[in-house]
């Protein structure tokens, strides 16, 4: 399924702007930048689990402290070099430190939802431990044989018992958070504002060959509330159309029998080039 809508003369704010313009993953040595960006791969791109990342940056910080040791003159008291010194300290001890550079779960609400009716329930903190807890059980209101009834299905499983994770969870991201990094970065801005101004110009003789989603006609000629031209007549604001796209899939190989399924809920701006989309 795929529906194609916009976000009316949305003026995005710039209050995660310093963050994403100051991460400190950019103060790093290139040698720590390569050694977070291999963990980061083996994990998300590989598959590997969290132990054999461990190991994996384990092994490179031991060969990185091999090769250094390799270059130090015979009469040098330290161990290391001050430079050297530096560079090992910003090397990642465990895959979970080399993510927390990315900052990759700051914008992700984990939400535990009902194995049962599907429905979501949000996250609570402990003041005191800081944990995130959930519902122990389903709260929404069913329809069953004998009326409306609460649902009442189990939510959680405690791990280690105390430690709570959703039977079945919805990870949802701030659409928010995700259009300030983009528009951060002013090339993205400009090739946001360009498809919308390019179509404006080519309003009375479009052409022959529509090159993106905005030589269509339903946009082109779209009104809004104000009577303009909605989709590209935005004049300072950015008038972004985002494609939304449902599927769910088997995690496993395709071979194996389809007893799970993950769905996945994306969305991607068409005003960018087809290349950059997603």
């Amino acid at each position: 399924m795929r529906i194609i809508f916009y976000l009316s003369k949305i003026q995005v704010t710039r209050y995660f702007e310093a963050k994403m313009l100051h991460s400190s993953i950019t103060c790093l040595d290139t040698i720590a930048q390569v050694t977070l960006l291999l963990g980061a791969v083996a994990h998300f791109v590989i598959g590997l689990s969290g132990k054999s990342c461990n190991f994996i940056l384990s092994v490179v910080s031991m060969l990185i402290c091999m090769s250094m040791a390799l270059t130090l003159p015979d009469s040098t008291e330290e161990r290391y070099l001050v430079g050297q010194a530096a560079i090992l300290q910003q090397l990642p001890s465990s895959i979970h430190q080399a993510l927390s550079y990315f900052d990759l779960d700051s914008s992700a609400t984990v939400y535990a939802a009902c194995p049962s009716c599907n429905f979501t329930h949000n996250t609570m903190h402990d003041c005191v431990t800081t944990n995130i807890i959930y519902p122990k059980f389903c709260t929404n209101t069913v329809l069953t044989a004998a009326g409306w009834n609460p649902c009442n299905m189990g939510l959680v499983e405690e791990h280690q018992g105390s430690v709570q994770h959703p039977m079945k969870s919805f990870v949802s991201i701030l659409l928010q958070n995700y259009l300030s990094q983009l528009l951060t970065y002013a090339e993205a801005e400009h090739l946001c504002k360009k498809a919308c101004d390019d179509a404006f110009r080519n309003l009375e003789f479009p052409p022959t060959k529509p090159r993106n989603i905005f030589d269509s006609l339903f946009l082109r000629t779209f009104k809004g509330s104000g009577q303009n031209w909605l989709f590209i007549d935005g004049g300072d604001a950015i008038q972004l159309v985002l494609s939304m796209h449902v599927n769910f899939f088997n995690p496993n190989t395709s071979y194996c029998a389809a007893t799970e399924s993950i769905g996945v809920i994306t969305l991607a701006v068409m005003n960018l080039p087809k290349d950059l989309q997603y």
